[in-house]
């Protein structure tokens, strides 16, 4: 009774939507006004009722070429099918890089008809190329790739042949990994960050590789659906919507992916790594973070990469893991909220030179990916504790005093020495334990909180060693807490703040009561395992 009709942009575009009824029962059409000539998808979808209503009976996805200015694209509901058309028929691909292919079925008079959704099944002949079931082609090694496209209702097949050229792989000086999960109420601000990349993307020695997830399904005015990796292409335009991104789409990987996952966030390092190699690594985890906690107490279940089309998350006590990569990544930057946090440096101490990120929870625009990253683009030579302060720097010249911002950067190479002053506080605390009862409570209810949509459930670390200092006449505690002072000084290379976080010294950690139900969880982090914090935090008032 209905076809809905969209044609659309290959390169990913924008599209034109129509819904043709049927009025007649015979045949209908219906025209695509102020088209330009080229290839466009076509994508048909058949309906029980009218206005595109009712159950969904079949489906067309084709690659058209439109070459004058009236062309025709005839579907059926009903006929013979004689043949399976792939298209294109040939490609061209470097390896690693990917295309979409297109599958429909015709009849003998060229007609396209209209097959049950899943109807084809893809296959690739040989290891030259791989191919998913939505027909995506990625190329794996030098060769002739065959694709098989095989229509399971009329048993009819065909394929395409794919050339996998070498791929040519330079090794720059920097290169830029930003793990980009927008499958969730951040996908706004995704075109916004991705712009301001490309603004600086006018040196070669500094290379921006993304991985974008989106899903339009969650209802976050998300303009495509799925995973797609992208070289960014410089382009100085100010203006930030996706009609704007003019970088080069390297690899899609369709839908299904899970940005979720450790094992996404790794494979993702490892590739980029190998294909795009750099002198120097830096690796953004763009999207909401809750610091080490899997749960907080008004949002649902949230974690660091929170893909919301899964619900998955990658724990704190996974990192290790999600950042195994080939490679040391000299910087780890945390484009989310509350991750600066000891419990989770230390966690990737052994993975990454550096970490920098925000105690508190940013402002949703994030970084301001062109003053971070303007600097670099200017002078590529500059040494990695020089860049990182440009972290805060843009922070605090983009958004001023307008937030809360707090940005640090820390040396991993120096956790195990506050790891090891923290846990001399902890002993001193727990020798101590009901003697100061009401001075810790004071502590907690004082010192710098990060988090206020969650109830401030951080706090700074070397404010509250403060705090303790002045609040509890124990010289074996202030020893302690000094000691841990010192520790973040040596710790901290840069920490920049505004005056909505003035007692911010670079790193917060967990002071919750004892009566909080997840120091179970809490004991699986590396910190709780080579300190006895979280032994204090247990009995802790």
């Amino acid at each position: 009774m209905s076809q809905r009709i969209r044609i659309a942009d290959p390169s990913g575009g924008g599209f034109t939507e129509l819904v043709m009824n049927n009025t007649t029962g015979g045949q209908q059409s219906i025209e695509f006004s102020n088209l330009k000539k080229g290839s466009y998808i076509v994508r048909v979808w058949l309906y029980s009722l009218p206005n595109a209503g009712g159950t969904l009976l079949g489906e067309i996805n084709d690659l058209a070429a439109f070459t004058a200015s009236t062309s025709n694209y005839r579907t059926k509901v009903t006929g013979t099918a004689t043949q399976v058309v792939v298209s294109p028929s040939q490609a061209s691909i470097p390896v690693q890089r990917s295309i979409q292919l297109y599958a429909v079925v015709r009849d003998a008079q060229g007609d396209t008809l209209f097959v049950p959704p899943g109807s084809f099944q893809w296959t690739a002949l040989n290891g030259h190329a791989s191919v998913n079931q939505e027909g995506i082609v990625v190329g794996e090694t030098q060769g002739q790739g065959v694709i098989r496209a095989f229509e399971i209702n009329s048993g009819l097949q065909n394929t395409a042949v794919i050339n996998v050229t070498p791929i040519q792989t330079t090794t720059t000086k920097w290169t830029i990994l930003v793990f980009l999960n927008a499958a969730n109420d951040l996908d706004t601000f995704s075109d916004l960050n991705v712009n301001q990349m490309e603004r600086v993307a006018n040196n070669a020695e500094v290379r921006f590789v993304v991985q974008w997830k989106r899903v339009q399904s969650l209802g976050f005015g998300a303009p495509w659906t799925g995973t797609r990796r992208y070289l960014v292409r410089y382009d100085n335009n100010p203006n930030n919507g996706w009609e704007h991104i003019q970088s080069e789409l390297i690899q899609d990987l369709g839908t299904g992916v899970d940005m979720g996952a450790k094992e996404t966030l790794r494979d993702f390092i490892n590739w980029g790594m190998t294909f795009y190699p750099a002198e120097r690594y830096v690796v953004v985890v763009w999207n909401h973070g809750s610091g080490w906690r899997d749960e907080l107490p008004v949002e649902p279940t949230r974690g660091v990469s929170f893909d919301d089309e899964f619900g998955t998350y990658i724990k704190t006590y996974e990192l290790a893991q999600a950042l195994d990569s080939i490679n040391t990544i000299d910087i780890l930057s945390w484009d989310a909220s509350l991750m600066q946090m000891i419990e989770v440096a230390y966690e990737v101490k052994d993975r990454v030179s550096y970490v920098v990120g925000s105690e508190e929870s940013p402002p949703g625009e994030g970084l301001p990916y062109h003053l971070v990253f303007g600097p670099l683009r200017d002078n590529p030579n500059l040494a990695t504790e020089t860049f990182l302060q440009h972290f805060g720097l843009g922070m605090l010249q983009f958004y001023g005093e307008s937030r809360a911002v707090t940005q640090s950067s820390v040396r991993t190479s120096q956790m195990q020495n506050l790891a090891t002053a923290l846990n001399a506080l902890g002993n001193q605390l727990i020798a101590t334990s009901g003697a100061y009862n009401a001075e810790v409570q004071q502590v907690r209810q004082t010192s710098e909180a990060y988090g206020a949509q969650y109830g401030h459930i951080y706090r700074d670390l070397g404010h509250v060693c403060q705090r303790i200092k002045a609040l509890i006449p124990h010289a074996g505690i202030a020893n302690a807490c000094d000691d841990v002072l010192a520790a973040i000084q040596a710790a901290v290379v840069h920490n920049h703040k505004n005056s909505h976080r003035p007692n911010a010294t670079g790193l917060s950690i967990e002071f919750g009561p004892g009566t909080q139900p997840y120091w179970n969880t809490y004991d699986l982090l590396s910190l709780s395992v080579a300190t006895s914090w979280n032994d204090w935090c247990r009995i802790s008032p």
